[in-house]
């Protein structure tokens, strides 16, 4: 019999100066190695331009599109379909018309995501790993060649390279040492949980062949229950946004079988996570708990207390447009609840979860009944 492993001590220093720390010894990091390098250069290293600091940013954003490329041919490799990747203010998603690029601005828009569907006939795990692990490896031999070009050039060729170097070097650290970041298991984190077996790594295989399910077109309530309720058994609180998701899935089960109180009660349990999910994730849950508390409490204050915390973040546009409808239908504003529906059905087709778009279009009919009922 497995047991669950215990969770990872948390730091107790204030997120707020943890950043500021951080920031103070990238600066000294940096100074250290631009001394150095200025040191080893032929004429010294070139003075700085203000046009530097977009080369900067852009030099930030492709490691993050090297990284993240990483993570989708290690997916690819092993049999998975790319359905979502963000780097910086960019975001590309897969729908049923193809391949979207989009702006995602918001507070944090420095980061990458990358999002793959496993095939749900195949074991799971084995898919993660190679998945996993192409990002560090990415960043590492970019890191290598960045490091290569800083040593054989000079001027503002060695200034780049050593830029892309320490960038993608960055990247590589905080990633390839396992930890928890910003409430995220990183990749190392996930790697060591699923190579080294036991029930952390069965939960995350059962909620991956769950995802890959609904991903496929399976409709909630298809899903299977018992992979459900195994992946709930084996639950530890160690990992909020593993938590959370489990009971979102049993919400959203639910909430396609009719079950409103069951549904409810898992929402409940959501909420009681929100603020440990991660944010940019947080807001997808945040979304959810203002539709349900609208279109099922008939609480309007409630509702428009969770919108306001679901600003920006992953929320797909059919999602938050429904939500709004049913807001304003519990607000009486019947006017602003047709256009929104208006627009959640035009943009529907573009869910990405093939499974979850079902229920949802389920919800904005219901929502449309009741509108054409008043």
């Amino acid at each position: 019999m497995t047991t669950a492993s215990a969770p990872p001590p948390r730091s107790r220093l204030h997120p707020a100066w943890r950043f500021t720390l951080a920031l103070l010894a990238g600066g000294v990091l940096g100074g250290f190695f631009g001394a150095a390098l200025a040191r080893f250069a032929p004429q010294g290293l070139p003075r700085f331009q203000a046009w530097d600091i977009a080369g900067l940013l852009g030099v930030w954003f492709g490691a993050i599109l090297i990284h993240e490329g990483g993570h989708w041919l290690g997916g690819r490799i092993a049999g998975m379909r790319l359905l979502l990747m963000t780097v910086g203010p960019i975001r590309l998603t897969r729908d049923a018309d193809g391949w979207r690029w989009s702006a995602f601005l918001r507070a944090g828009s420095f980061g990458g995501l990358t999002v793959m569907a496993p095939d749900p006939d195949r074991p799971i795990a084995p898919q993660l790993l190679p998945m996993i692990a192409g990002g560090p490896l990415a960043s590492l031999l970019l890191a290598l060649a960045g490091l290569g070009l800083a040593l054989a050039g000079d001027g503002r060729l060695m200034l780049y390279g050593a830029a892309v170097a320490a960038l993608s070097g960055f990247l590589f650290a905080i990633t390839a040492v396992p930890r928890q970041i910003g409430g995220f298991l990183n990749d190392a984190a996930r790697w060591r949980e699923l190579r080294r077996g036991g029930a952390a790594a069965e939960q995350q295989a059962l909620l991956g062949t769950l995802v890959a399910q609904s991903l496929a077109g399976r409709r909630p309530r298809a899903l299977d229950a018992g992979l459900l309720e195994r992946a709930r058994e084996l639950d530890d609180g160690s990992d909020p946004l593993r938590s959370a998701t489990l009971h979102f899935l049993a919400y959203s089960m639910a909430c396609d079988r009719g079950d409103v109180t069951t549904a409810a009660a898992a929402l409940d349990a959501v909420a009681e996570r929100a603020e440990a999910i991660p944010q940019g994730l947080r807001q997808a849950f945040a979304i959810e708990l203002a539709y349900f508390q609208a279109a099922h409490r008939n609480d309007a204050p409630g509702a428009r207390a969770w919108l306001e915390r679901a600003r920006g973040g992953l929320v797909e546009p059919s999602v938050r447009a429904r939500t709004a409808a049913a807001l304003a239908l519990a607000e009486g504003r019947h006017d602003d609840a047709r256009a929104a529906l208006a627009k959640a059905e035009a943009t529907l087709p573009r869910y990405y979860d093939r499974g979850g778009a079902h229920l949802l279009a389920d919800q904005v009919r219901a929502l449309r009944e009741r509108l054409a009922a008043r």
